[in-house]
C-alpha cells in the first residue's frame, strides 16, 4: 500500500473572501495537516468495579501548516482581518483528499481559532493555522 501525503489535497472554503472554494497550495514539508486526538467516550469505574461509558460530542481541532510564501494563507489572512474589522468569526469548511488511501474527510462547521505570523529566521518559519470543527465526515 502506498502511504504518500505528497498527492494529497485541500480545499478551503470560507464566509468572508473564499466563498466559492480554493485549492490549498504550499503547505509545509514535515507536518501539512494534523487533527488532535478527539475523546468520542467518557468513562469511568464504579466502586462496584463496573465501568461506565457515555458518548459525548466534542469540537475537532485541525492544524494546518504552510511555508511562508504561500499565497493560501495570506488570503485566508484577508478573510481574518475583515472578520476583525466586523467583529465576528470566520466560519469555514474544508475537504481534504487522500489518494493513496482513497480517502476524503470533509470537515464542516469549522471557525478559525488562530493564524501565526510570519517568524523571521535565517529561513522563515512555516505559518500555522489552527481551526476548530463541529463535524467530520470521512468517506472511501
Amino acid at each position: 500500500m502506498n502511504i504518500t501525503s505528497s498527492n494529497a489535497s485541500i480545499i478551503y472554503k470560507d464566509n468572508m473572501l473564499v466563498t466559492a472554494g480554493m485549492p490549498l497550495v504550499k503547505f509545509a514539508t514535515d507536518q501539512s495537516l494534523t487533527s488532535d486526538e478527539v475523546a468520542i467516550a467518557e468513562t469511568r469505574m464504579g466502586v462496584d468495579g463496573k465501568m461506565a461509558a457515555g458518548y459525548t460530542p466534542n469540537i475537532t481541532p485541525v492544524t494546518i501548516m504552510f511555508e511562508a510564501d504561500s499565497p493560501s494563507w495570506r488570503l485566508i489572512e484577508q478573510s481574518m482581518n475583515i472578520a476583525r474589522q466586523a467583529k465576528t468569526v470566520v466560519e469555514c469548511e474544508i475537504i481534504v483528499t487522500i489518494p493513496s488511501l482513497l480517502k476524503t474527510y470533509h470537515y464542516k462547521n469549522g471557525v478559525i481559532k488562530s493564524l501565526t505570523n510570519v517568524a523571521m529566521k535565517k529561513v522563515l518559519d512555516p505559518i500555522t493555522l489552527k481551526i476548530d470543527f463541529e463535524e467530520v465526515i470521512s468517506s472511501i
